[in-house]
């Protein structure tokens, strides 16, 4: 473990100063200190009640573990409340097993020093890491910080859950800061040193004396005025972590600790864009939650503090792994990572010339019999020794080598038999054993091993190549009966469901289960299985799973969030009719060419968004026409189309990747890609713009020549990050997972955004049209959803069905969005939407066309 001090400047700006430390050029003194079972390696870091060493435990054959020893100042050793803290630290810390808490192993006390064990890991603390970086000259990367931030929030989580014995012990760690929170090389963040941590017992009995116990910049209002604190206090110090490693600047820290506590309790605080420009808006949303005076208007759980932030990562589309992080990690402390495999390889050598190694196999191999002395060797056979075995081991030539070589099958005479390849059987002559005082156990041993090497070499004189069995285990025990014959296999699984909070509703396939969460539930492999949790007054919980054969557990964490299932509103439509003069134009309705030409009806659009028409007719320039539905009633739309010679237009055709991208033609909303071809004037230049929310924008100016026709199709590239277009565009959105069931293709506002399942597409907050289709079942199917601003919402729709009864006179093949599904009569359920129905009889064919909704009948006969 690297434990490098640092010493934050007293200035505002987050500019670490290095401490005093060894130069890296400098060797590393090794302890090489016997204390207990293990040995001292180095001295970590002291503090005002303990001092912490890397240590080693040194065991029997090749055994080697590095740990931490971390013991009482000797002059404590003797002081009753220090040693009573010592231990309680080290009874909680033992209790406590998450992968973002250092774990602690024992504690005991030596030559009167009481210390404990903890797990050794190479990384450093973020302290640390944060004054490498300012050494360097970086910035520590905004990602990174955050990823330490979510790692500690979920050990923080698991802390405050904590129960002993299924009480609730109510675990605040008060002293959480830079310098008590760990990153291993490996890229995962842990907390650790819970010295001064208060446990539910400790609410009326303060076991530090009523006195202010912590690092003072980063305490919780309610902890400097020495009320009593709960989770939400750490969650409190842990935005304070958050906000100077995301700006680069001391929060509260000040010349003296009576200004720093003032600073925290009554001073105005700075928001993060107050010092940087560009500090994304969400982040700061996130960071000043959890840094709110009051702690009911604090997160109240660290669990909520980390999905929050979780959010924020995937609006920036940032992804930092633990692997990137460790790497990161790796490069700003390489020498030092040098450095401490050196140490660790030379304080293992120094510790086994100084304090020696015991080595079983040796010990073992001096007094344990080879397998060769159970024999007695001559020029033709092996014959069983059939002398008392379990004494001092010599064979025959007096051979007395420690080794256990593989007996001399070559000199096996098997006279009378076949000479071609013969499979030999390897058998185990006899368990190692005790040697005993007792004499009737002596005779009974050598006469078992006696009898065991006759049967031996007996089933490979009669046997010869064939596959002798001989029981070489022990007897089954009466607690452990001989089992005859395969036994059969389970036949399923087992789900473990965990939730939080504890007490949930377990559904299995819709059906209540009588236990409530935590519960194991017994399910079969092969079969897809909806589990979902329910609790009141929480979001429920979804997952389908399939245990394959052989998987034996499954585990199901259940994290249920606040809140209140929402009923999707009603889907609000309004006709609009088109019309031209002159008529007869075509029409393109939000990218869709509509049957017919005007004047027409489009029946069904939408109320309150955006919508564009396009209009053209031979002879005619294009009109192109936004326009929004701010009602139900039927709106009229009335266009007239200026006569031109066609010689002197041009076309434009524009696309875009990806699709659904936003058109602008002279600053007018011209619809989204892919467009119909436009006729556009000539020699004009035409201002186009293709937009699309985190792709970088496409402008073009665009003159046409006389009759020419350009397409074009601009490549949309992500922003870079850092940009300030990518952090705006981190701003006011929402994000949807989406899946369906059917898969299909998604539409949001009329805007293609791919096939289900999707992840993290970012649209406005407020209400949206999602539209579901898929051609090829007729499938189209609307849900009209509002989102809140920076909100992450998981959507998994179930495509609703109605039923199509199909009839015809004579009776006639049909076929259903091109496939043949029979003959009539017909009764078929099929997805919301419209659909195309083709009828075949004594070669006629018609073709109808019909919508189906949802839970409805819709009857359609016909006559050829």
């Amino acid at each position: 473990m690297l434990f490098l001090q640092p010493t934050y400047a007293s200035l505002t700006r987050l500019t670490l100063t290095a401490s005093k430390r060894t130069s890296r050029a400098e060797p590393v003194v090794i302890l090489n200190r016997k204390f207990g079972p293990f040995v001292l390696v180095k001295k970590l870091a002291i503090g005002g009640m303990a001092e912490i060493f890397l240590a080693l435990k040194n065991g029997p054959g090749n055994f080697e573990k590095f740990v931490v020893v971390k013991r009482i100042l000797q002059q404590y050793n003797d002081n009753v409340d220090f040693v009573r803290l010592f231990y309680r630290e080290a009874e909680l810390s033992g209790r406590l097993d998450h992968p973002n808490v250092v774990h602690t192993f024992d504690c005991d006390v030596h030559d009167g020093i009481h210390y404990m064990v903890m797990e050794q890991m190479q990384g450093v603390t973020v302290a640390e890491m944060a004054e490498r970086a300012a050494e360097l000259g970086q910035a520590l990367p905004q990602d990174f910080a955050i990823r330490i931030c979510i790692d500690a929030c979920e050990g923080l989580h698991y802390v405050h859950q904590a129960t002993n014995d299924g009480v609730p012990m109510r675990v605040v760690h008060r002293d959480l800061s830079p310098q008590n929170v760990f990153v291993t090389f490996d890229g995962v963040s842990k907390v650790f040193d819970f010295g001064i941590a208060r446990l539910a017992q400790d609410d009326e009995d303060d076991p530090h004396g009523g006195m202010l116990a912590g690092k003072y910049a980063y305490m919780s209002p309610e902890q400097c005025r020495g009320e009593l604190v709960d989770a939400r206090s750490d969650i409190y110090s842990l935005g304070i972590i958050l906000y100077e490693l995301t700006t680069g600047y001391r929060l509260f820290k000040r010349d003296n600790q009576v200004l720093t506590l003032r600073a925290i309790t009554e001073e105005p605080m700075l928001s993060p864009s107050d010092l940087l420009d560009r500090y994304p808006r969400f982040l700061e949303r996130v960071v000043l939650k959890a840094l709110a005076k009051d702690r009911a208007e604090r997160y109240q759980t660290a669990l909520e503090f980390a999905d929050d932030l979780r959010k924020f990562l995937k609006i920036s589309g940032s992804k930092p792994t633990p692997h990137l992080l460790g790497d990161y990690l790796r490069e700003l402390f390489a020498p030092e990572i040098v450095k401490f495999l050196e140490l660790r390889r030379d304080a293992v050598r120094e510790a086994t010339a100084t304090h020696g190694r015991r080595d079983p196999i040796a010990e073992l191999s001096k007094r344990a019999p080879k397998s060769e002395e159970y024999f007695i060797d001559d020029d033709d056979v092996l014959t069983p020794d059939l002398g008392p075995i379990v004494a001092a081991p010599t064979n025959a030539k007096g051979s007395t080598n420690p080794q256990f070589p593989i007996p001399n099958v070559a000199k096996l005479h098997i006279p009378d038999r076949p000479t071609g390849p013969q499979r030999l059987a390897v058998v185990k002559i006899a368990d190692d054993f005790e040697e005993e005082n007792n004499g009737f156990a002596l005779e009974k041993a050598q006469r078992t091993n006696r009898l065991l090497a006759i049967i031996a070499l007996l089933a490979i004189i009669i046997g010869g190549g064939a596959v002798a069995y001989f029981v070489t285990q022990k007897p089954p025990t009466p607690d452990e009966p001989e089992v005859h014959g395969a036994q059969p296999e389970s036949s399923g699984g087992t789900l473990k469901i965990s939730s939080t909070p504890i007490g949930a509703d377990i559904y299995i396939n819709g059906s209540l289960r009588e236990k409530k969460t935590p519960a194991d539930v017994q399910v079969p492999f092969g079969q897809q299985v909806e589990v979902e949790v329910r609790s009141e007054g929480f979001l429920p919980y979804k997952k389908d799973i399939t245990l394959v054969e052989g998987q034996k557990v499954f585990i199901v964490e259940a994290r249920l969030k606040e809140g209140v299932v929402q009923v999707p509103k009603a889907k609000v439509t309004a006709p609009v009719r088109v019309v031209s003069t002159p008529a007869g134009g075509r029409v393109v309705y939000d990218g869709r060419a509509m049957d017919g030409v005007t004047p027409l009806i489009i029946p069904e659009a939408k109320v309150g968004l955006e919508h564009v028409l396009v209009v053209d007719a031979d002879g005619y320039e294009t009109r192109i026409l936004p326009f929004t539905l701010e009602s139900e009633t039927e709106l009229e739309l009335e266009l007239e189309l200026r006569s031109v010679d066609i010689a002197r237009l041009g076309t434009l055709i524009i696309d875009s990747w990806p699709r659904g991208a936003r058109v602008e033609i002279d600053e007018r909303y011209a619809g989204t890609t892919p467009l119909p071809p436009l006729r556009l004037e000539s020699n004009v230049e035409h201002a186009i713009a293709v937009t699309a929310p985190r792709l970088q924008p496409y402008t073009e100016a665009v003159t046409l020549k006389q009759g020419e026709t350009r397409s074009l199709s601009p490549r949309l590239t992500n922003l870079a990050v850092g940009s300030p277009d990518m952090e705006e565009a981190q701003d006011n959105v929402a994000l949807i997972d989406i899946k369906s069931d059917p898969p299909a293709e998604v539409f949001v506002d009329s805007v293609s955004v791919g096939h289900t399942p999707l992840e993290s597409v970012m649209v406005a907050p407020g209400t949206h049209w999602l539209e579901f289709r898929d051609e090829t079942q007729g499938l189209r199917h609307i849900e009209v959803v509002s989102f809140q601003e920076y909100e992450v919402t998981d959507l998994d729709i179930k495509i609703p069905k109605g039923t199509l009864l199909i009839d015809c006179a004579p009776v006639a093949k049909v076929r259903l969005d091109g496939q043949e599904v029979g003959q009539t009569p017909l009764e078929l359920e099929v997805y919301v939407g419209e659909h195309k129905v083709v009828f075949e009889a004594n070669g006629k064919t018609k073709e109808n066309r019909v919508s189906v909704k949802a839970k409805k009948t819709v009857k359609l006969n016909e006559k050829l």
